[in-house]
């Protein structure tokens, strides 16, 4: 198995769109997304797809909008600057079968 890119989402609304009509296991989203940022689109996400896991990436790295992203459904918080290494890890966890 491996990692399958489905779509990609250019701003809020259009993740939760996207999510909905595609039903992804793994959603990567960036906490800052015009129209509707990350979080509140999760918390959207989550509605309609409550197993879905939501990995969130950023570059803000205060604890408030880590613990706001945590709430909205978010399993994993990874910071852009060491997304190489931690996005799969984060997937991983969120995903125990899954082997990059």
């Amino acid at each position: 198995m491996g990692i399958r890119s489905v779509d990609v989402a250019y701003d809020g609304i259009q993740a939760v769109i996207k999510a909905r009509t595609l039903q992804p296991n793994v959603i990567v989203m960036d906490v800052s997304l015009p129209h509707m940022n990350g979080i509140a689109a999760a918390s959207a996400i989550r509605e309609s797809l409550p197993t879905a896991k939501v990995i969130f990436v950023s570059t803000n790295s205060d604890p408030d909008v880590k613990q706001a992203a945590m709430s909205a459904g978010g399993c994993g918080y990874v910071l852009k600057s060491l997304v190489n290494g931690d996005l799969i890890a984060a997937i991983q966890r969120a995903v125990p079968t899954f082997e990059s």
